[in-house]
């Protein structure tokens, strides 16, 4: 893909697009360059990968919910899936050179639990070469990857996600509470079974008031709306690198049927999954 030109701003923005049939446990989403030469400030953001952010040269304000960072030159920021944010660059100088990996996959949310990173944090100064090589290889391999190229590509993400747990800020760092592991576990293998919170609910042994708070408190969600947003990332997933029909993909995510499943997709896109797939490839 070759690099856009707009207003002053150089950006290079590569999506994983080998074919796949199901989501994969760990994969690069996006990979992206971009070079800024005038101030600029964003929309809140909120992605349901996790972001990996290093500044190449220049600053950024970061801008969350209950907290604020400047991140400078040669630093790497971590921002956990879901996490309300935005950035501007009007008070750091305007200029910069930002490098970010979004990193998505089944496995994801056990991993960040399990390397304790689960927070936002800025990682110490000795990852920039280690996000640096990571990048390079990843960003190439969003253009140039096969399918033979997968288990490479899921290493060298899963290689990065150590090392920012090595370097990174240790303070404040929580694990997940297990039970939500296991509740989040569950769901994941039953995506191809339709809504059920009941079953849910017996699996953690918890009543229908315990399980809604372990969601809320955990998630920031309640346990339908997390189930039915992983069948809603699941089949973004699967309409972008599967060759999968739209009957198929309903079947895979527990609908009754193609239509209830173009319904709900529609609902939330406000476009059918046809449309969302024919706009990922181009």
């Amino acid at each position: 893909m070759l690099p856009s030109m707009k207003n002053m701003e150089q950006v290079d923005a590569r999506f994983f697009r080998i074919s796949m049939k199901k989501e994969l446990p760990l994969y690069p989403f996006c990979s992206e360059k971009s070079v800024r030469y005038e101030p600029r400030k964003t929309s809140w953001l909120q992605h349901p990968f996790l972001l990996i952010c290093g500044l190449r040269a220049g600053s950024l304000h970061y801008v969350f919910r209950k907290e604020e960072i400047v991140l400078h030159a040669r630093k790497v920021l971590l921002i956990p899936p879901r996490t309300p944010y935005y950035f501007e660059s009007f008070t750091t100088g305007g200029i910069y050179e930002k490098q970010v990996l979004e990193i998505g996959g089944t496995i994801l949310p056990e991993l960040l639990n399990s390397l304790e990173l689960t927070r936002i944090e800025i990682c110490k100064d000795d990852l920039w070469r280690d996000f640096s090589e990571a990048f390079d290889f990843l960003h190439s391999a969003n253009r140039e990857g096969e399918t033979a190229d997968i288990p490479e590509i899921a290493a060298a993400s899963l290689r990065l996600l150590h090392q920012c747990s090595m370097k990174g800020s240790r303070q404040n760092r929580s694990k997940t509470d297990p039970l939500l592991t296991a509740a989040c576990r569950w769901i994941e293998e039953n995506l191809d079974k339709p809504i059920n919170l009941e079953m849910l609910r017996k699996k953690v042994n918890l009543s229908r008031a315990s399980l809604g708070r372990l969601f809320r408190d955990g998630r920031g969600m309640s346990p339908r709306h997390y189930w039915d947003l992983r069948r809603n990332e699941t089949a973004e997933f699967l309409l972008l690198h599967s060759d999968l029909s739209m009957k198929e993909i309903a079947f895979h995510l527990g609908y009754s049927s193609q239509f209830h499943f173009s319904r709900d997709f529609s609902g939330r896109h406000t476009m059918p999954p046809s449309q969302f797939r024919r706009r990922g490839l181009v």
